[in-house]
């Protein structure tokens, strides 16, 4: 039988750190539409390749925070008996 301490501790050491990949994500997933929106108006705006260009420019930075959100958490977890 085990203890399911994420449940029991929903604010915990780790909840900082997830919560910056959370919103990092977040992030990097609402320009999607946008993108997708480019691509489907390329043939208007110069061409695929610029299409790809100019959101290759908006998707790198995002990735790069998606990335950099990813940061190790240190913690000591004790076991002690009552």
């Amino acid at each position: 039988m085990g203890v399911n301490l994420a449940e029991l501790f929903p604010l915990n050491p780790f909840s900082a750190a997830f919560a910056g990949v959370d919103a990092a994500v977040a992030a990097n997933r609402r320009s999607r539409p946008i993108r997708s929106r480019t691509f489907s108006t390329a043939g208007r705006e110069g061409g695929m390749e610029a299409a790809v260009a100019r959101t290759e420019k908006e998707r790198e930075p995002l990735a790069r925070a998606v990335a950099g959100a990813v940061v190790p958490v240190t913690h000591e977890l004790r076991i002690e008996p009552l």
